[in-house]
């Protein structure tokens, strides 16, 4: 059992031993850089505060269980700011509602935009982006990633968007 007499020591050792694997695991689920490292930062620092009350051994599983807890908790707070979602994609409803098959289309594309957006809030965020004719870099500088990243990130939220637009396709005779 490590010495808890010097918690600043422990909590030194714990960062060099886990920081980089915590850090590894938020940009495996989409987080940025940027937000990857205030997240792995703040865990650190609740690990500091609850030094005492954490298992030590175990600490690996509790900064990846608080960093998750965090991500979710940012991303659920990043939704709130894509509220305008269908706005920013330049639909033109008057457009959508000349008939009653339309209004059915116009209904089931708004609906299938909000389970996107808050199912992935990122990736909703990115199509916004380029819909508003955004560059690609100056996407991956919005998002602290490279070029070639936000390139990936916006192909597969395409892909993830499109099954869900195909099930309205339905609805056009």
């Amino acid at each position: 059992m490590p010495d808890l007499t010097n918690p600043k020591k422990v909590i030194e050792s714990i960062f060099l031993d886990h920081s980089k694997s915590v850090f590894k695991w938020l940009l495996y689920k989409g987080a940025s850089k940027a937000i990857a490292e205030e997240i792995v930062q703040d865990s650190f620092i609740k690990l500091y505060e609850r030094i005492h009350d954490v298992d030590i051994l175990k600490a690996k599983a509790w900064l990846i269980s608080t960093a998750e807890n965090a991500y979710l908790d940012y991303l659920k707070k990043s939704s709130t700011k894509m509220e305008d979602f269908e706005k920013e994609l330049n639909i033109d409803n008057a457009y959508l509602e000349d008939s009653s098959g339309d209004i059915m289309i116009s209904d089931c594309v708004t609906r299938k935009l909000n389970e996107f957006r808050l199912n992935d809030p990122e990736k909703a965020y990115v199509i916004s982006l380029q819909l508003d004719d955004k560059s690609g870099a100056e996407i991956a500088e919005l998002l602290n990633r490279s070029e070639a990243a936000t390139r990936t990130f916006i192909k597969e939220a395409k892909k993830k968007l499109k099954p869900l637009l195909e099930e309205c396709l339905e609805f056009i005779e």
